[in-house]
């Protein structure tokens, strides 16, 4: 009975053996036992001893234990293995295995008491099921670990095989991952143990046994390395052993940029359901272009010139006129300074005008670039007494819209400039296409000055300045040439 009151399997004992020392064994459904004046010791199954029938035991000279095992082969246990088995139950026991696949002819079966014997000559004899099987002890040599290293022969991701490489990629969902492997050995499948790991899984070696495969479940999507090694069934280990490295893909929803988007998506969604509110609450605001806005602020700054600016300079005009023809309360050099503030004034006006003009001017907009640039001169330079030579070179070719109202007023800017502060007898405005770029030079024979005298007061050179600004908004290069008496240069060169 057990220590419960239960009573257990009986155990029938088949084999039995005796000693030189007169101890007893006895070899049964339940493995194999040690009977002493002490009392019975077992080595069973669950002791780690991989026997449920033993059907013969025998010593063989060295004292070593041979014991036959039904359906599964011909164990050799050495002594000192064995007594510290029988001693610390909770250990393994180390031991060898020899089957068909060492030239048994077949596996040991039950014949009685006399299932093993030794021969005068030292041999084994054991009856096995095809026969008698004849061991010689002596000449077998030492087990040695297997040699080589493990090779992983076969990988099945979710049920289909996937290839073997040394870095392979398996495909996100993987549910299911079987690993297996093989080592190429001659001897008993029995005598070859495995142990693995999984780095990141597996916290030690899992014992595989006699398993030639490895299953893992519901891994998460990253970088894996596995570990296997060989040994032998008495605990030698062939090392190093084989890595094979891996990872596995991630779903859409595990990936890293996944949570940012989806954050950016509700952002998005908030912020798309404020404005459709505010929308359906406050009527939008109709949407203008940004060329529709320029033209109505131009023809809005053209209207304020004219009606503040140009209304005012002509008032002055008419009082000037007035005082003029008092002429019997006006001194002769009162007279010549309202006329010659009369001039100055008519000069203002025009040049009011020629900024309302630029500003309302259709022309501006138009591609002929040439033709805008030859109105454009021939009206700065009317009624100046001044002559105004245009020319233009090379296969015209159409200019952004915004390139070609900074031409324009470059150009027109030039040619007052001259008008104003050169006093030019000739003005020429050339403008040539090329391949690569636009280049407008305006050029003059007036008094010119010394450039080098605009490096510290540009500020009051605002003409100049101006240019020089719509030129680099344009993406071009301003270069302005001048010697005194000798007139001035200005080159402009956009690229085409």
């Amino acid at each position: 009975p057990a220590d419960d009151g239960r009573w257990t399997a009986p155990a029938e004992y088949r084999a039995i053996y005796e000693d030189p020392d007169g101890v007893v064994w006895l070899g049964g459904t339940q493995g194999l036992s040690r009977v002493t004046p002490g009392g019975i010791v077992r080595l069973g199954a669950a002791e780690s001893f991989p026997a449920a029938s033993v059907t013969a035991i025998i010593e063989d000279e060295a004292r070593g234990l041979w014991v036959g095992i039904a359906g599964s082969g011909i164990l050799h246990i050495n002594r000192d293995e064995l007594e510290i088995a029988l001693a610390r139950s909770s250990d393994p026991v180390r031991y060898s295995v020899y089957d068909r696949s060492d030239g048994s002819a077949g596996t040991p079966r039950w014949s009685g008491n006399r299932a093993a014997i030794r021969a005068a000559d030292g041999q084994l004899w054991f009856v096995t099921g095809r026969g008698v099987t004849i061991i010689d002890p002596s000449s077998l040599e030492d087990d040695v670990p297997p040699r080589g290293r493990v090779q992983i022969d076969r990988v099945i991701a979710n049920g289909r095989p996937v290839g073997v490489t040394s870095d392979p990629s398996l495909p996100a969902g993987t549910a299911r991952l079987e690993i297996q492997y093989t080592i190429p050995r001659l001897t008993s499948p029995l005598r070859t143990q495995f142990r693995y790991r999984l780095d990141g899984v597996d916290r030690d070696w899992v014992d595989g046994d006699t398993q030639r495969a490895a299953v893992y479940t519901n891994l998460p999507p990253r970088e894996y390395s596995f570990h296997v090694v060989a040994g032998n069934d008495d605990g030698t280990w062939a090392e190093p052993g084989t890595i094979w490295s891996f990872s596995i893909q991630p779903r859409f929803y595990q990936r890293g940029w996944f949570p940012v988007a989806s954050l950016g998506l509700l952002v998005l969604a908030v912020v798309g359901t404020w404005r459709f509110r505010v929308w359906l609450v406050r009527p939008p605001v109709p949407i203008i272009d940004e060329t529709t806005s320029l033209l109505q602020e131009r023809a809005r700054l053209s209207r304020e010139m004219h009606d503040t600016v140009l209304q005012s300079l002509v008032g002055v005009a008419l009082q000037c006129d007035a005082l003029a023809e008092n002429s019997a309360s006006v001194t002769p050099s009162k007279n010549e300074k309202l006329v010659q503030l009369r001039k100055t004034l008519e000069e203002q006006i025009r040049e009011a005008r020629r900024s309302i003009w630029g500003l309302r001017d259709p022309k501006l907009h138009a591609r002929d670039l040439a033709g805008t640039l030859r109105v454009a001169g021939e009206d700065a330079t009317a009624e100046q007494h001044i002559g105004f030579d245009f020319t233009a070179t090379g296969a015209p070719r159409a200019c952004r819209a915004d390139v070609h109202d900074q031409l324009v007023r470059i150009g027109r800017e030039a040619v007052i400039n001259a008008v104003r502060h050169a006093r030019p007898t000739q003005i020429r405005m050339q403008l040539r296409y090329s391949r690569k770029s636009v280049v407008l030079r305006v050029s003059d024979d007036g008094c010119g000055f010394h450039p080098e005298s605009l490096a510290g007061d540009m500020e009051e050179h605002l003409g100049l300045l101006t240019m020089k600004e719509r030129a680099e908004i344009a993406g071009g290069i301003f270069k302005i040439s001048s010697q005194v008496g000798k007139g001035t240069e200005i080159e402009v060169v956009v690229p085409a």
